[in-house]
């Protein structure tokens, strides 16, 4: 429905070309105005399209054709709306995304709303974004917190894995290369995470591995 932009950009054209060939015509303000009113139709086609996109769910596609829709018509009418649907589709992808991507878009959408916020800050559309970024503020919290979380339960399988395999192994390079590695994940988890839950646990199983290699 909203492909088909022959006749405008055909128009365009046209109007284009009379001004440059008749730069001091007396109907040059005429000229620009049929050339900013096109303009401004092939930006409402743009935004159109953009929001049907969003419409469809297909939220990383709709962000790229209002951030396009963006940058090629910074005038338009549509510009306020579309910078906050641009901020609504960035924070929708990242809370339709996998786990993994989570927290790198919601960090992203921010970036969209603070910039949304400095262009429009009196914008009809400001309350629903801010509501939108307190409760993406709140969703990047807890997954930052699951992946410390994740993190040092990593560490601590390291060490657990490694301080197993040193008392079980019957070849002293093998048991040296397995208390190396226990010693280096103890370390960081000890470091970065000080008051981890899981640094108690570390510690009794390097003790473990202590009085182990003592008893040999």
């Amino acid at each position: 429905l909203y492909l088909d932009q022959t006749y405008t950009n055909k128009a365009m054209a046209q109007a284009q070309l009379f001004l440059s060939r008749n730069p001091k015509s007396e109907y040059e303000d005429k000229a620009l105005n049929v050339l900013k009113d096109l303009r401004e139709r092939k930006a409402k086609i743009a935004f159109k399209q953009a929001m049907l996109y969003y419409d469809l769910t297909y939220f990383k596609a709709a962000k790229l054709a209002f951030e396009l829709m963006i940058n090629e018509f910074p005038d338009s009418q549509f510009r306020e709306e579309a910078q906050f649907m641009l901020y609504k589709s960035a924070h929708d992808l990242a809370g339709a995304s996998t786990d993994k991507r989570k927290i790198e878009r919601y960090e992203e959408s921010q970036i969209y709303y603070n910039k949304f916020l400095r262009k429009f800050p009196d914008s009809e559309f400001t309350r629903d974004a801010r509501t939108m970024h307190a409760s993406g503020e709140r969703s990047l919290d807890r997954l930052r917190e699951d992946r410390l979380e994740q993190v040092q339960i990593n560490l601590y399988r390291r060490i657990e894995t490694n301080v197993d395999l040193a008392q079980r192994t019957d070849l002293d390079s093998e048991r040296a290369e397995a208390m190396e590695a226990a010693m280096e994940a103890y370390e960081e988890l000890r470091d970065e995470y000080p008051a981890s839950p899981w640094l108690g646990k570390a510690d009794g199983l390097m003790s473990e591995m202590d009085e182990a290699q003592g008893t040999d």
